[in-house]
């Protein structure tokens, strides 16, 4: 039996080097003394390891990029995420709490996404859906990063509480009317009066605006409600007329009157204010909004990047390259 042949280290470094240098199977044989056909075995051995070497490391090197990438991804997505767990300061903000978290990745998305973008997903409602599904998606990847070390059940206690308070909102206006109205009836024809001298038919609707639209900001920035201060106040117009306004920052709920009556108007909403503020429901939109506010403030310090990005480091999920 022919004894195989074996090529050292050096012989294969040697025929390796003439070979890509452009010689001869047969010349190589001659100045290394090395058959040609073992020669050129071993070379072809040797180049097959090497590209899969070089493909490995070109893998690995694509990945790294990859998953630093994805950190980033994520930890971008992380901020977004703190940054909108606020409170609905708008008394015309109405929607649901999961409509809030769609909204912002539709909104605020773009960079966060790019690194997971190949191509074109068009424009308008079709790349709203994209930016959605993948907003959805990478929310959970940051959860499964994130397991066991950040508490999520405060994102759902945060969703219950807005979505209540959002309900409550629904109820306070309901409240305010119905306090105003109240009020108004106590005195004969001032109702009419107010309509008559504002030209105003929606005048009760704007007063009611006025009153909840104040009462909803100072609940939202977390001022004590039993507060002396007053809701609503006259201020000198054009033409010789009296505006009432609302809040501190002077609200678009303004009526016009002389100066007599805005003085009574405005005397007639901080009534209404001071009775809707000792109810039930302001009580119970401030514990909720008072809960938004907590979860907010939790979520934002578990999510700050110097704690973030140690946590995916050493976990993974389904997103991730490697």
């Amino acid at each position: 039996m022919a004894r195989r042949y074996s090529v050292s280290s050096e012989k294969l470094l040697e025929l390796s080097g003439l070979r890509q240098a452009g010689d001869s199977w047969l010349g190589i044989e001659e100045k290394t003394g090395v058959p040609r056909r073992v020669a050129k075995r071993a070379y072809q051995e040797w180049e097959r390891k090497r590209s899969d070497e070089e493909l490995s490391a070109a893998r690995r090197e694509v990945a790294a990029d990859e998953f630093r990438r994805h950190l980033d991804s994520l930890t971008q997505l992380a901020q977004l995420l703190a940054r909108s767990l606020g409170v609905p300061t708008s008394i015309r903000d109405r929607r649901d709490a999961e409509s809030v978290l769609d909204d912002v990745w539709k909104a605020g998305l773009d960079s966060v996404l790019e690194s997971y973008r190949r191509q074109d997903h068009g424009e308008g409602e079709s790349k709203q859906r994209e930016a959605v599904r993948q907003g959805r998606m990478l929310l959970r990847a940051l959860q499964d990063h994130t397991h066991g070390k950040v508490r999520w059940e405060a994102l759902d206690e945060w969703k219950k509480a807005w979505d209540t308070s959002i309900k409550k909102l629904a109820e306070l206006g309901a409240e305010a009317t119905k306090i105003l109205e109240n009020i108004l009836e106590q005195e004969t024809g001032l109702k009419d009066t107010i309509i008559r001298e504002c030209g105003r038919n929606d005048a009760v609707s704007v007063m009611t605006g006025g009153i909840l639209w104040a009462v909803w900001g100072e609940v939202c920035e977390g001022k004590p409600l039993n507060s002396d201060r007053p809701l609503a106040r006259t201020r000198t117009s054009y033409e010789g007329k009296s505006e009432v306004v609302f809040g501190e920052h002077n609200a678009t709920h303004g009526l016009m009157f002389d100066e007599v009556l805005a003085k009574r108007v405005a005397d007639v909403c901080n009534w209404a204010d001071r009775n809707l503020r000792s109810g039930e429901i302001v009580q119970q939109v401030a514990g909720e909004l008072g809960r938004m506010r907590a979860r907010s403030e939790e979520l934002e310090e578990k999510l700050d990047p110097l704690r973030l990005r140690p946590l995916m480091l050493r976990s993974r999920c389904d997103l991730c390259p490697v």
